[in-house]
């Protein structure tokens, strides 16, 4: 992994740190509305950031536990849903890291 430098704004006082792991987007269980609640707060608190730490799409394979016929979108559309879900609060993220 490749070190990451992040410089905060002075001004702050605290920070408030939000992991966002495990979402599987793409899987029939999968909660998007609470997803959404979840990043309209982060994006409406000041001193909100956040951690990805990994499985934010399904994509099931054949070999994978997910069950492919249980997935609601292509992998491509399960990673466009994911960027789109988290445009709001990209300038938030402090790191990413790979799932399992």
């Amino acid at each position: 992994m490749k070190p990451i430098k992040i410089d905060l704004p002075s001004e702050l006082d605290s920070i408030e740190l939000h992991p966002i792991a495990d979402l599987h987007i793409g899987e029939s269980n999968c909660n998007m509305g609470k997803i959404k609640n979840r990043i309209q707060r982060i994006a409406e608190t000041p001193n909100a950031y956040v951690l990805l730490a990994g499985d934010l799409i399904n994509n099931a394979t054949k070999t994978s536990i997910s069950d492919t016929y249980s997935e609601t979108m292509s992998p491509m559309d399960q990673l466009q849903t994911v960027c789109t879900l988290l445009n709001p609060i990209a300038d938030r993220v402090l790191c990413a890291c790979p799932g399992n």
